[in-house]
Parts: C-alpha cells; structure tokens; sequence
C-alpha cells in the first residue's frame, strides 16, 4: 500500500470513524443529563445505596472518558493545522469538524462529571443529616430513661424502712414523679429546639 493511498484513507475514513464515536457518546451524554435529573429527585425522596453506587460508577466513567476525549481533541487538533502537509484542505475540514465535536464531548463530560460529583456530595450531606436526626432520637431516649430507672431501682430495694411503700397511694405518686419528669425534659428539649 502506498503512502498516499494510505493518506487518502486516513483523510476520508478517520474523521467519519471519529464523527460516528462522537455521534454516540453524544447521544449517550444526552441520556446520563436526563438520568442525573432523575437521581437528584431520587436522592430526597427515597435515598438509598444503590444512587451512590450509580453514580461513583457514572463519575469513574466520566473521568476515563473525558481523558479520552481530551486525546481525540488534541489529535484532531493537530491533524486539523494548516502546517499539515499530510491533510489536504477537505482533510482539514474533516479534522476541523471532528475538533468541534470533541471538544464539544470534553466539556460535557467535564460539566457531567462535576455535576456527579455535586450529587455524590448532596447524597452524603442528606444522609449524614438523615443519621443526625436518628442520634438525635436515641439521645433524648437515652436522657429519658436515666432518671426513670434512678427512681424504679430506688423503689424496688428490699428494706422495709422505706417510707413510700407503706403510702396507700404510693405507686400512683411514683408513676406522677416519672410522668413529670418525662414532661419536663420534653419540654426543656422543645425549648431547646432539639424536637
């Protein structure tokens, strides 16, 4: 094969090869814009595991291919100069074209990844404040239950000098004593805007 037939295939064959791949992906970045769209709305009404894992996926993909397009932009790039005395003027034009696309291709993986990394950073704040507002719970059962138990443990003691358990009405002023003080620290925690 000589050179210049082998030149006259690289001009007419490359930059198709090129437009059809940026055709593809183009279509494909089109479809990750619109499922984004859709996990960003998953992500408050039913955050689950599985969106993360999506899109560390979509980000570690995003990044090989904005690699990828950045090779094929400087390829195109240098294929496209007039200095090439390998290209013809079509050739040029072909090249030029297929710069566009790429280039075009870069900055979307570029906005796709940075937008992936936005959701994967929302994911994590929505889920550290879904397990602050659980903390939350359990630390105001935890400051329940103390003084409850104080009370129960001093009640069930087996002496007999204890004054209250000769009172008619005994258990019902124990159960009172809790009461209020269950109330009371709800009401200090409301006040203190931790429910």
């Amino acid at each position: 094969m000589n050179s210049e037939f082998a030149i006259g295939l690289g001009n007419r064959f490359l930059p198709e090869q090129l437009r059809s791949a940026t055709d593809r992906y183009t279509t494909l970045a089109e479809g990750l814009e619109r499922r984004l769209d859709t996990m960003e709305d998953e992500m408050f009404e039913n955050p689950r595991d599985e969106l993360l894992e999506e899109l560390i996926g979509y980000g570690r993909n995003l990044a090989r291919l904005r690699r990828i397009f950045n090779y094929h932009q400087n390829l195109c790039e240098r294929l496209s100069r007039k200095d090439n005395l390998f290209i013809g003027k079509q050739g040029r034009h072909e090249f030029d074209d297929a710069f566009e696309n790429t280039e075009r291709l870069s900055s979307l993986t570029t906005l796709y990844k940075e937008l992936t990394d936005d959701l994967m950073n929302g994911y994590i704040s929505v889920a550290s404040h879904r397990l602050n507002q659980i903390m939350k719970v359990l630390a105001i059962v935890t400051v329940l239950f103390p003084p409850l138990a104080l009370l129960v443990g001093i009640q069930g003691m087996n002496f007999e000098a204890i004054p209250e358990l000769k009172m008619q009405n005994g258990y019902f002023v124990l159960l009172g004593v809790m009461a209020s003080i269950v109330i009371s620290l709800l009401l200090l925690f409301r006040r203190t805007r931790w429910l």
